[in-house]
This record gives structure tokens, sequence and C-alpha cells, in this order.
């Protein structure tokens, strides 16, 4: 059984934010993500899909690339990328060889990104509620 996980850091940030849950909530800005697996030296392929809140017409944009693990099995989902408000879905596969294998894989995270604008009016109404860039759902 192969474990996964999601990393993301936003730019200026030092350290990296573990997306512990496959929900989660991030305010937009530029943010870059990583997996760590312990396949390594694996091909992948990644997927990046998002689905916009933000137009009147929302819109639903798909990336495609493929990837390889390192031999520590960490690889670069996506670079620093302007996160907009919406919900992104970052999902990794197996390439087309595990598949016609029988070795068929996936995991994937889905964020969902808030408009800076409308957190900073829901913290200036509300004392208590969480200031964190970061937040499971």
């Amino acid at each position: 059984m192969e474990h996964w996980q999601f990393l993301i850091q936003k730019q200026g940030a030092r350290s990296w934010h573990i997306l512990e849950s496959p929900n989660f909530e991030i305010l937009e800005g530029q943010y870059r993500v990583l997996a760590r697996s312990n396949l390594r030296n694996t091909h992948v392929e990644v997927r990046v899909i998002h689905s916009s809140t933000q137009e009147v017409q929302p819109k639903r944009r798909i990336f495609k690339r493929s990837r390889r693990t390192n031999s520590e099995g960490l690889m670069a989902v996506i670079p620093f990328t302007y996160f907009e408000p919406g919900v992104w879905e970052l999902r990794c596969t197996g390439d087309l060889m595990s598949d016609l294998l029988g070795k068929s894989w996936q995991y994937s995270v889905q964020v969902q990104v808030l408009c800076q604008k409308a957190e900073e009016n829901v913290e200036s109404n509300s004392p208590d509620h969480l200031t964190a860039n970061f937040r499971s759902r």
C-alpha cells in the first residue's frame, strides 16, 4: 500500500504545512505543493483542477503533466502558482504502465481557496475567528 502526503508552502514562508485532511482551506495567494510518497523513482500523472467561484459563469480548468518521484519519494506537484479563489483539486495517479500492469492507484487532496477580502470582512466582524492561513475543513 502506497502512502502519500501533500505539503504546501506559501511564498515567503519558511515552513511547509502538511495537508492532513483531504479537504483543506487556505487564503488566496502564491503557493507551491510537494508530494511525499514511499514510491521512489516512479512516474506519476499529476492533474490540477481549478473550479472558479469568482466568475459569473464558473469555469473549470484542468492542467495535466507527467512527473517522477525522486530517490527519496519526493515530487513537485506544482511550482509557485497563484491560487485564485475556488476549489483546487490536486490529483496524483499512476501512469499508463501501472494501469496496464493492474497496479493502478490515485491520491488527491481538495483545497478550498478563500477570497482574501471576504476573509478580512469575517475576521473584522468576529474576534473569535481563526486567523490562520491554513485550516482543515
